[in-house]
């Protein structure tokens, strides 16, 4: 059976791979491969492969995600294969993944490939007004699945590798170090608003409840779901180790927001109630709203990123050209006052 051709990478060299590091010396067959867009962190791709073997070939579905030229964040894939692996066999459903290449020699950039999975993570259909009756039961799963991710033991995981980002207010302040350096790295323009919101957020960093699992990206377009039911949890490039409060900050903001849902599930006190049922711990209202505007933040700071990509030719995705919006921006005054 021919192989299938590609304009993003050499089929051969990945068959070459395949071959080697998933078949035991084996041949494989790449018979399609399609790219998945939405995302704009890593290029993905599914593909459709044949895996010879002592009792005949067998077809199998896999999903390569592969280190972009330039993105919206500089991300670290060897982190998140790292996560994705110490959270294999955890209560947490993500794809398995299989195996990680950092030579850039084979697909031109670091890449690594996991198992594919059925469902969609299709934002349109999920706020479609058909699907409205699938959202309670999934939304159960989402917030019961954010709160048993929080309460997992970073050691049992195997997750310290991540590194600690201290107690009381520390994580607050790590993670607005690490957004702020980027900013100031990446910014093309002087930001005021920007710069007066790293200064309230240091002013008003929270205390941490706990030391959690954050995914940092938490919200509708990163699971995958089949009607009413939860698949698996996508895209961990953002996660790390930190106040579990960072991730009600992200699910909670506007842009997720369907009527007066949040992330298109449930109204913020029954999703709270309903999470901290889970956690085992109340939630600081205050230390969430410090949390969204971190969020807003951090949404501009990805938008300053893609415009800066866009503008040095190592992305093409125009509609970052014009970088963050200002609902983005409006949001962060609202919530602060500034």
């Amino acid at each position: 059976m021919g192989s299938a051709t590609s304009a993003w990478f050499d089929v051969r060299r990945l068959e070459e791979w395949l071959t080697g590091r998933l078949n035991d010396g084996r041949g494989v067959n790449v018979l399609t491969v399609e790219r998945i867009t939405g995302g704009q962190s890593a290029e993905t791709y599914r593909l459709r492969t044949l895996f010879a073997g002592p009792d005949g070939a067998q077809e199998r579905g896999l999903v390569l995600r592969r280190d972009p030229e330039g993105g919206l964040v500089e991300r670290d894939i060897a982190r998140e294969f790292g996560v994705m692996r110490a959270l294999a066999d955890s209560p947490i459903p993500l794809p398995r993944v299989y195996a990680l290449e950092l030579d850039p020699g084979w697909l031109g950039r670091p890449f690594f490939v996991d198992e594919a999975l059925p469902g969609t993570a299709d934002r349109n259909l999920f706020n479609a007004p058909a699907f409205a009756a699938h959202r309670p039961l999934l939304g159960a799963q989402f917030v019961d699945l954010l709160a048993k991710m929080h309460r997992l033991d970073v050691d049992k995981w195997n997750l310290a590798f991540l590194g600690s980002p201290g107690e009381g207010r520390l994580p607050a302040l790590r993670e607005v170090d690490l957004w702020e350096d980027l900013f100031r790295r990446r910014q093309r323009e002087p930001n005021s608003l920007l710069v007066e919101a790293f200064l309230w957020m240091r002013a008003n960093a929270p205390l941490a409840p706990r030391v959690s699992l954050v995914h940092g990206e938490y919200r509708p377009g990163n699971f995958l779901y089949d009607g009413p039911r939860l698949i698996a949890v996508l895209d961990w490039e953002y996660a790390h180790l930190g106040d579990p409060n960072e991730d009600l900050g992200w699910a909670f903001m506007k842009q997720f927001r369907v009527g007066d849902c949040e992330s298109g599930f449930f109204a913020r006190e029954e999703f709270l109630e309903r999470y901290e049922a889970g956690a085992g711990w109340a939630v600081d209202r205050e230390a969430v709203r410090f949390w969204e505007v971190f969020s807003n933040m951090k949404v501009v700071c990805i938008g300053i990123t893609g415009q800066d990509a866009f503008c040095r030719r190592t992305m093409d995705f125009a509609p970052f050209a014009a970088g963050p919006t200002m609902n983005v921006y409006a949001e962060i005054v609202r919530l602060t006052g500034l």
